[in-house]
């Protein structure tokens, strides 16, 4: 069997059919791939969707769990994967029409441990949407096979999303890659770095494989305590484990990035919570960041350098303030 597509199903009753749908429009054969579905303990009637769309297909399995988020979800769809490739498909979102082919026969030709396509954005209702499409950052590596540590460098862009590789399975097995578990936020993030600092051969594509859906209730629209909480977290084992690495420069890029995102979000929070996460940046690792990336971004570290976890908080209401009375005039 060439792949196992691993589907972790929370609550996605709207949206799983075109997801599944989209996995049997890839033309393959039913005997080249499986389709895994982990039901992480919905309750809006996504296993009956799932359900009704399995009849007739003896290439989907169905697991049923309690409600234990994505990392588990995942991690359980990879130990039941039978393919010699595993890729990871979210519920809300779906691959393009007859994406896949191309990148099968890539990674089978180069024998690569895995390889990465492109993505386009829609709404909740499949219309495309505008966003920051960084593929022209990583245009000169399309079609080239790399070594993890390249593709670190010149590929990620700081875009971490473990949708858009195909993986052999074998490499994952091998290296015991698994997802951080009780994380709910940037768990691709840990996942990727680990695997990319053993893989021997690697490729990038530049083509559209997947589209990712933007809506009110991903991950980035409801941000909480808790999960910038385990963003923080991701960040701290990242910094530990590879921020003396080979690929410390991309490392100390994205954690620049996101510890500014985190301070930055967190001003929005109500005021208990705000205290609670002011306190452990204070006792994290990133009291100073390395200053990195766009004119813009380093702008935000030498901000948050400069004026504390309190004073970069301040500087952000004091910014949305202004904006708001603005805006009100």
């Amino acid at each position: 069997m060439k792949i196992s597509f691993i589907v972790p199903a929370y609550n996605a009753g709207r949206y799983v059919l075109q997801c599944l749908q989209s996995l049997y429009d890839q033309n393959l054969h039913p005997d080249d791939f499986e389709v895994i579905v982990v039901n992480d303990g919905s309750t809006d009637g996504s296993l009956a969707v799932i359900g009704e769309f399995a009849v007739g297909w003896s290439n989907l399995v169905i697991i049923n769990q309690e409600n234990q988020g994505v990392s588990v979800a995942r991690n359980t769809g990879l130990k039941r994967a039978r393919g010699r490739y595993v890729m990871f498909v979210d519920a809300d979102d779906y691959l393009l029409p007859l994406s896949i082919g191309q990148y099968l026969n890539k990674i089978e030709m180069y024998d690569l441990d895995f390889i990465r396509g492109e993505y386009t954005v829609v709404d909740e209702n499949g219309k495309s949407l505008p966003f920051l499409d960084k593929r022209k950052y990583r245009e000169s590596c399309s079609n080239k096979v790399l070594d993890g540590k390249d593709f670190c460098r010149f590929v990620f862009r700081e875009e971490f999303f473990v949708w858009l590789y195909i993986i052999k399975k074998s490499f994952l097995v091998d290296n015991d890659l698994k997802f951080l578990v009780g994380i709910s936020m940037c768990e691709d993030l840990y996942f990727l770095l680990q695997m990319c600092l053993p893989a021997k051969s690697c490729m990038y594509l530049s083509t559209n494989l997947y589209a990712y859906r933007m809506s009110s209730h991903s991950a980035v629209a409801c941000l909480n305590r808790k999960k910038l909480e385990d963003f923080l977290c991701v960040l701290t084992h990242v910094y530990a484990e590879f921020g003396d690495s080979d690929i410390q420069k991309t490392v100390h890029s994205v954690i620049s990035r996101g510890v500014c995102m985190i301070a930055y979000s967190t001003a929005s929070l109500p005021k208990q919570d705000r205290k609670k996460m002011v306190e452990q940046l204070n006792a994290s690792p990133f009291s100073i960041l390395p200053v990195n990336g766009t004119f813009r971004q380093k702008l935000q570290v030498l901000a948050y350098n400069l004026f504390s976890v309190s004073g970069f908080i301040f500087l952000k209401q004091l910014k949305d303030f202004i904006f708001q009375h603005k805006t009100n005039q």
